[in-house]
């Protein structure tokens, strides 16, 4: 059966098309989170433990973790999903997801998406990659595990939030190099919304804006872009940033000319460089006909 587990926004999880009610206490939701996060490594016990308990003594925390797993078994049992299939092992030092498991998680496939094609820029993606990138962007349903606010998820959060951000800058790019324009402004919009100081995301939507008929809303962008750096960091916009906008207000910005993925650039003509090595060789043989005269001269002087 498959077990599809949701950890962007609110925890959702789902077992042969039914949603499995998970039982309403923190640390066990915490521990679910944390396994599943995870759910490629064997956790030990111990360090479960004193991770989630980090607070009580190690005797304590690991009757905590004893607890919060039966929790988690009864709620299995009560939607009937983990009769046959066990969803989660609990051996005496070890605990993790069960291998066998038919198991879609929505952070693996989001991760592995960004991890599939970090080393490409925007520009260059082909148009798999981009509805590779696109599918990845839609799971990211809100925050990583949305109401847990322990050290170890905030550090989690903070990393995915990176790359999603990532993933929307290669969108956004993307976009603008297919002629996209308003799909572009949506992405960087979005990006504004998780990071509104991201000075690199208002220079797309500036360009975007102005590509796509909006001189006004583009410099209006850059007017947003200098108001919110202002505000938050206290500094102005970048030489680029500026460029860029009196560029556009001149109305001489020129978009870079790319190479698309499946595009290669195009070939030079082949005759011209054929012509110019037959003429080198035409050369080289006048020359070695000149020299063979000048030798049988000689030899008929002799």
């Amino acid at each position: 059966m498959n077990l599809r587990v949701s950890l962007f926004g609110n925890l959702h999880v789902e077992y042969a098309c039914h949603s499995i009610k998970l039982p309403n206490a923190c640390k066990a939701l915490e521990l679910f989170s944390y396994i599943f996060l995870h759910a490629d490594y064997r956790h030990h016990r111990e360090k479960l433990a004193n991770l989630l308990w980090s607070d009580v003594s190690t005797d304590l925390s690991k009757g905590y973790l004893r607890k919060a797993l039966w929790q988690l078994q009864t709620a299995f049992d009560a939607s009937t999903c983990s009769h046959e299939t066990p969803i989660i092992l609990a051996e005496a030092e070890w605990v993790f997801v069960n291998p066998e498991l038919d198991l879609w998680l929505d952070v693996k496939v989001f991760e592995d998406s960004f991890t599939l094609l970090q080393d490409i820029l925007g520009v260059e993606l082909s148009n798999t990659d981009a509805e590779t990138l696109q599918n990845a962007v839609e799971l990211h349903r809100g925050e990583l595990m949305e109401g847990l606010f322990e050290e170890w998820c905030l550090r989690e959060r903070e990393r995915f939030h990176l790359l999603y951000l990532s993933m929307l800058e290669k969108l956004t790019d993307y976009c603008e190099a297919h002629g996209d324009y308003e799909a572009g402004i949506l992405y960087g919009s979005r990006i504004l919304q998780h990071d509104e100081a991201r000075e690199s995301a208002h220079r797309a939507l500036m360009r975007l804006y102005y590509l796509s008929g909006h001189r006004v809303e583009a410099l209006r962008q850059y007017n947003r872009c200098s108001a919110i750096l202002k505000k938050e960091l206290d500094v102005q916009p970048s030489k680029p940033t500026l460029l860029l906008y009196e560029q556009i207000k001149a109305e001489q910005f020129e978009q870079p000319v790319h190479h698309l993925a499946g595009n290669p650039p195009k070939q030079t003509d082949p005759v011209p460089l054929l012509l110019s090595e037959l003429s080198d060789q035409l050369c080289l043989m006048q020359a070695t006909l000149s020299n063979l005269q000048g030798l049988i001269e000689d030899h008929r002087e002799a």
